[in-house]
């Protein structure tokens, strides 16, 4: 065979190009890299450039290096790791922790339960006294308010007198209303002048009722609460102890407004007498209320028509005017 013709017969292989020029790349076209200019640009008439430097797509043979050293790093015990930060940061503080909360639950409600027995309660006279003193004097106290009829009275007396003489035996609302009746039968007999001699006797009365006015006011209301609540504000207002009369009147008429809505959504029958107490103490919440309507209304006009400073004899002055106004609209 002729060597020319062996020659042709031979396919001659691509010569591999490392870089192409920035026209071929553009065009995505084979560049044979020739220089200074490929065969496509010289074809094209075109200036050929190269890249100065070329570029690379990373350390891709490095790869497997990199998570083969990750795989083979020990990882961090687990368990140590937790111990470190509960011993940098507590999770609960020391009261909290097992050892401690039962114990200091228990010392909790042992001073509760102190406090609450530590609120120095005046034991009530005994019972035949108390007795006398209210059929001598009942009918005085409720001159002009008729708050509890005797009857129902002398049924709390006697029922306060068998659960304790001392403390309201878990029934905050007879307690008042046998204390502050006590108080208004003492003071009704007490002869003009003598007040001074038994004030500690009647006023121990009184705050063994004040005592209990929180409970009061946050039990479900009933007949006894309010008649406590409306006593206790009579005797601060004869006491001329004004923000208390306020206070307890406006409490009781609160009270009251509860237990009719409560009587209102309820389908069972309302005896009949505690009907007659109801009314009753309505009527006396309306006084008192309106009363302290006009009191207060009369108390700003001459707030807003005072220019100077009240002097200490202007002060006495008023003072006189509020216990007279009262006594009258009352």
């Amino acid at each position: 065979m002729n060597p020319r013709q062996t020659a042709e017969a031979t396919p001659i292989e691509p010569t591999r190009i490392f870089i192409a020029c920035l026209c071929c790349k553009a065009r995505k076209r084979r560049c044979d890299g020739g220089t200074p200019n490929c065969a496509n640009c010289v074809a094209r008439g075109v200036q050929c450039n190269y890249v100065a430097v070329r570029k690379t797509r990373g350390p891709a043979k490095n790869r497997h290096k990199q998570a083969n050293s990750l795989q083979s790093t020990p990882s961090p015990d687990s368990s140590q790791t937790r111990v470190n930060i509960r011993n940098r940061i507590p999770i609960f503080p020391g009261f909290l922790l097992p050892d401690a909360f039962d114990e200091n639950l228990r010392i909790y409600k042992t001073m509760a339960a102190e406090g609450i027995a530590a609120r120095n309660f005046k034991p009530l006279m005994p019972l035949h006294i108390a007795r006398r003193l209210i059929e001598n004097s009942f009918a005085e106290i409720m001159q002009g308010h008729q708050l509890i009829p005797l009857s129902h009275f002398m049924t709390h007396l006697d029922a306060q007198y068998t659960a304790s003489s001392l403390d309201p035996a878990g029934n905050p609302a007879r307690w008042a209303v046998v204390n502050i009746i006590v108080a208004l039968g003492i003071r009704s007999k007490t002869a003009p002048g003598s007040e001074a001699a038994l004030f500690d006797i009647t006023n121990g009365f009184y705050q063994n009722a004040t005592k209990v006015v929180p409970e009061l006011i946050l039990q479900r209301p009933c007949l006894a609460s309010i008649q406590a609540l409306l006593g206790m504000a009579l005797f601060a207002r004869d006491n001329v102890d004004i923000s208390a009369f306020i206070m307890l009147a406006s409490n009781a008429s609160r009270q009251l407004e509860l237990l009719s809505l409560n009587w209102s959504s309820t389908d069972r029958a309302i005896d009949m007498e505690d009907m007659e107490q109801y009314e009753q103490v309505y009527r006396t919440t309306d006084i008192l209320e309106k009363s302290i309507r006009e009191f207060l209304g009369t108390k700003a006009a001459l707030c807003e028509g005072q220019a100077q400073p009240v002097e200490p004899q202007s002060q006495l002055a008023n003072r006189k005017d509020t216990i007279g106004f009262l006594s009258v609209m009352i």
